[in-house]
């Protein structure tokens, strides 16, 4: 008997207590395998991914990419841990940048840093704030505190309330103005929910390199767990539910404002010249 042995470059998740069918707490490691990490089985059997794709989309899904996330309801079924969140890794400062802000007080106010792989305008988000009980000011100054020296930021894509003009200590100041006075210039982002969800169904599913339009890093847990938990609303399944905590979405589609998933345009082939197939030339 030959034995094949390989060294395989993989990262090992810490272990969690599980407890087993009897009672009994054990270390426990998960290794998710995925069907590109066997292409001896597809290779045996082309058809194995069409008949599985084939099931209830939920189970296809779980099966297929390891997302046990999916259940009846869920706005953004495609979310997958396993294919949408990744192992933070240093993103070079060559690359397009943007943040994306939704405004709160008693609610979470929530910031989100995004990158721009030049090589197929897929976006990265690497950076989370998600806080409450923060001033504007405050809020300005966290957001300024998270930037890596040498990082600059084409668009700072913000809640339109935050341009509404509040009086405080006899002065009528927007959320606008205290950011911009500590360096955060805002643009105002597009706050149409159906324009949102649209372009988030749009950018969490593969594009034409074959990955979704957006990773996240999985240090931004808010964001992760949110787009996992959110509901359609029951008498219009085409809109988000109403009374779920849903600021770190918001912040997030705030950033697809100027988003769009459109194809590199590709050369054109150039027709044949009629005149060449003439006599002579």
């Amino acid at each position: 008997m030959v034995i094949d042995w390989r060294t395989v470059d993989l990262e090992v998740p810490e272990p969690k207590l599980v407890e087993n069918p009897n009672g009994v707490q054990e270390r426990t490691i998960f290794l998710p395998s995925f069907l590109e990490d066997n292409p001896a089985l597809t290779e045996r059997d082309p058809g194995y991914e069409q008949r599985l794709m084939k099931r209830d989309p939920k189970i296809a899904q779980a099966l297929r990419f390891g997302n046990w996330d999916v259940f009846a309801g869920q706005m953004f079924s495609q979310f997958s841990r396993a294919r949408h969140v990744i192992t933070p890794f240093e993103i070079p400062l060559t690359w397009s940048r943007l943040r994306a802000i939704d405004w709160g007080f008693a609610d979470p106010f929530a910031c989100y840093f995004i990158a721009i792989n030049p090589a197929n305008k897929q976006r990265i988000v690497y950076k989370e704030i998600y806080k409450s009980g923060l001033s504007d000011p405050a809020q300005a100054e966290m957001v300024r505190s998270y930037e890596q020296i040498g990082e600059s930021f084409g668009f700072n894509f913000a809640d339109p309330s935050m341009w509404t003009r509040r009086t405080t200590e006899m002065v009528a100041k927007s959320t606008y103005d205290a950011y911009l006075e500590h360096g955060v210039l805002l643009t105002k982002a597009d706050n149409d929910n159906r324009s949102k969800i649209a372009k988030t169904h749009s950018i969490l599913a593969d594009q034409w390199y074959g990955q979704p339009g957006v990773l996240i890093f999985n240090t931004c847990t808010n964001l992760i767990n949110t787009l996992g938990a959110l509901v359609r609303d029951e008498n219009n399944p085409e809109m988000i539910k109403d009374g779920q905590e849903d600021h770190a979405w918001d912040a997030f589609a705030y950033s697809l404002t100027n988003w769009s998933d459109d194809k590199p345009k590709q050369q054109q082939e150039q027709k044949p010249n009629p005149f060449t197939k003439m006599k002579g030339l």
